[in-house]
């Protein structure tokens, strides 16, 4: 990813062994082929990434904001 200019802090594998990651205010799949994708935009980022057990969703937590902006868990429906 680092040829792209995207940097990840976490991921995590799907089942079809797909991996999704935020960057930025970017949440990317990238395809077991290697093709990278924007699949949400604008997000707040986080740190982390997980997708669900049955592979419907991936969640993050995300990192706050100033103001005492709160953090938060947030979802991409996959399927």
């Amino acid at each position: 990813m680092l040829e792209l200019g995207i940097g990840v802090d976490d991921f995590d594998v799907a089942s079809d062994g797909a991996i999704y990651f935020p960057s930025g205010g970017v949440f990317y799949r990238l395809s077991p082929e290697g093709a990278v994708t924007a699949i949400a935009y604008p997000v707040q980022g986080g740190p982390d990434a997980v997708v669900s057990a049955d592979g419907a969703a991936v969640y993050w937590s995300t990192r706050g904001g100033p103001a005492g902006v709160p953090q938060r868990i947030m979802r991409i429906r996959l399927k």
